[in-house]
C-alpha cells in the first residue's frame, strides 16, 4: 500500500465522527468541533506530505475533498457512495489527494 493510501485509510476511519458532530446540540458547536477535528488532526498530516510552500492550502483543498466525501457518504447517504466499501473509496480518493501533495 502506498504511504499516502495508508495515511488516508487511517484518517478515513474517523469520518463517521464527522456525521456524529454535524448533528451536535448546536450548529456553532458542531462547526467548532468539525473545525478543530480537521485543523488539529488531518491538515498537519496532509501538509507534511509535500514540501511545497503552499502546503497548508494544498492540505485544505485535500480536506475539502475528504469532507465532501464524508458528507455525501455519512450524512446525506448518497448512493452508491453510501454503500461503497471502505477499500473502494480509498482506492478512488487516494489519487485525487495525491495530486494535491505531489
Amino acid at each position: 500500500m502506498h504511504a499516502s493510501s495508508a495515511c488516508l485509510n487511517t484518517h478515513l476511519g474517523t469520518l463517521p465522527k464527522v456525521s456524529e458532530c454535524v448533528f451536535g446540540p448546536t450548529i456553532a458547536c458542531s462547526n467548532a468541533h468539525l473545525g478543530s477535528l480537521w485543523t488539529a488532526q488531518l491538515l498537519p498530516v496532509i501538509a507534511a506530505m509535500t514540501d511545497e510552500p503552499d502546503a497548508r492550502l494544498r492540505a485544505s483543498l485535500a480536506a475539502a475533498q475528504l469532507i465532501g466525501t464524508a458528507m455525501l457518504r455519512h450524512v446525506l447517504r448518497v448512493e452508491p457512495l453510501a454503500t461503497a466499501s471502505h477499500d473502494e473509496i480509498v482506492a478512488l480518493v487516494t489519487p485525487v489527494i495525491e495530486q494535491y501533495v505531489r
